[in-house]
């Protein structure tokens, strides 16, 4: 009897002067790592797909946030998933689930997730970097973190391998601090990243008609549906090119194209273009637009309703080719424009905007494809029959 007080009690103080250890070592064990079984269940558990949303013909693609018992996956590259645990750990691993590749992060100061973080997460993989994008939820707070890929080591656990690449706070302050790299817009409600090109992040903030987009070190602003253009550098203003935009006078919605070295700006009928290295800007007044066609190596055919041709980045020469409904394919060298009206098909070169040949197709072909050969510059021609015609 005695003997079994006697191990009670030296139980009892084993676990009081053990327990503070043990604690302390679960709680370094929760926030470094998680179990094998337990990360294949939460990554095999969801049941929501992402949606993937592609811009234009880059080589990326960006996975929307989506949401299940307070996780997230994303698949940016189609090879890696990114999961946010409950236990608020970033989980990296390749597309077949196999956990070859993983790193598991856990999301400390500054980096912190909480639960007003969770349905703001976005991720996106340029080159050899990841770039994550946090928004803190009911609050205009966006944080963005870059992290190299190279660290992402089997079985690695990282924390210090991580780079702050740029950290940029949005606050309901109106006001822009460029020398300290922090930028406060008034009243965000929601972002969305949209491009890479060049290593720069582009990206808009919404709420009505107010939003933001920065590409590279240049920036354009619209606010309360007056465009203000601002083209900078990240410690410089150009004021001259803000005000050339505030006497135009824009005041209707528009859309943003970035090529070459150039932000382009559609703006009802009308096309502006701002180099944003030597800060010229071109404008092009051609009436309406009819429609929009992106090409290969940052090109892009603009074919107005009065019929003439624009080959963008190519601003000085209008080809009149009076077309109106047409199929567009091309390849490095050329740009091929089927008139569907006139049944013509007209070869461009896309260097000097010059008119090469122009072919005229029998209309009971009744064409509803065209597309060129990148090595023979074969240009082929598809029929609603399904019949396939070789233009050498």
């Amino acid at each position: 009897m005695l003997s079994e007080i006697k191990q009670k009690i030296s139980i009892l103080l084993i676990k009081i002067v053990f327990s503070p250890i043990i604690n302390k070592v679960r709680k370094l064990m929760q926030s470094s790592c998680i179990p094998e079984f337990l990360m294949q269940r939460e990554i095999e558990g969801y049941s929501h797909i992402p949606s993937f949303s592609r811009i234009g013909k880059r080589s990326w693609t960006m996975a929307d946030t989506i949401s299940n018992h307070d996780q997230h996956e994303f698949k940016p590259n189609s090879s890696i998933v990114l999961t946010i645990s409950k236990a608020n750990h970033l989980i990296i691993i390749d597309k077949y689930g196999r956990c070859n590749y993983r790193s598991i992060f856990p999301f400390t100061n500054p980096l912190q997730i909480t639960k007003s973080w969770e349905l703001c997460v976005k991720a996106l993989f340029w080159e050899n970097d990841l770039i994550i994008l946090l928004k803190q939820k009911n609050s205009e707070i966006i944080k963005f973190y870059k992290i190299r890929l190279s660290c992402l080591e089997e079985n690695a656990i990282f924390r210090k391998e991580i780079l702050f690449d740029k950290k940029l706070l949005f606050s309901q302050i109106d006001k822009i601090d460029y020398k300290r790299g922090v930028f406060t817009y008034n009243t965000i409600a929601e972002f969305q990243v949209w491009d890479i090109v060049g290593g720069a992040i582009m990206v808009t903030f919404a709420k009505s008609q107010e939003w933001q987009l920065k590409y590279s070190n240049c920036y354009i602003l619209r606010y309360k549906n007056i465009i203000e253009g601002v083209l900078m550098e990240l410690h410089k203003i150009d004021k001259n090119f803000k005000r050339k935009l505030q006497i135009m006078g824009l005041k209707t919605p528009f859309d943003v194209e970035v090529i070459n070295e150039s932000i382009i700006c559609f703006v009802g009928a009308l096309i502006f273009a701002v180099n944003f290295i030597t800060s010229d800007m071109k404008i092009i007044n051609e009436g309406a637009i009819n429609k929009c066609y992106e090409l290969e190596g940052d090109n892009m055919i603009v074919n107005f309703w009065n019929g003439k041709i624009l080959l963008l980045p190519n601003f000085e020469k209008l080809i009149e080719l009076n077309v109106f409904h047409l199929l567009v394919c091309d390849n490095e060298h050329l740009a091929v424009v089927f008139d569907k009206t006139a049944s013509i098909v007209y070869i461009i070169n896309k260097s000097d905007c010059m008119l090469i040949n122009t072919v005229s197709i029998p209309r009971e072909l009744n064409l509803s494809t065209i597309g060129i050969n990148e090595d023979t510059y074969q240009i082929f021609l598809g029929t609603k029959r399904g019949q396939i015609c070789i233009l050498n």
